[in-house]
């Protein structure tokens, strides 16, 4: 997640639902693994989500946190 993510402070279940295409494996936070209640997490800079499932649908619901900043 990047700081100007519009997702920071949210939880994974504020911020996906059960429609959605995918699915979160895995939250990392530094060098700290969290998988069990990932989805209660609040999401800080720097998390890296572990995402499964249709690569269109991540791309899109994170496209601002998949670009490069220049």
């Amino acid at each position: 997640m990047k700081k100007s993510s519009p997702f920071i402070a949210k939880t994974c279940a504020e911020i996906m639902n059960e429609s959605d295409d995918y699915l979160l494996i895995l939250l990392k936070r530094g060098e700290v693994l969290i998988r069990k209640d990932c989805m209660k997490e609040k999401l800080q800079a720097g998390d890296h989500l572990y995402l499964y499932g249709n690569k269109e649908a991540i791309q899109s619901a994170f496209q601002e946190d998949l670009r490069d900043e220049k």
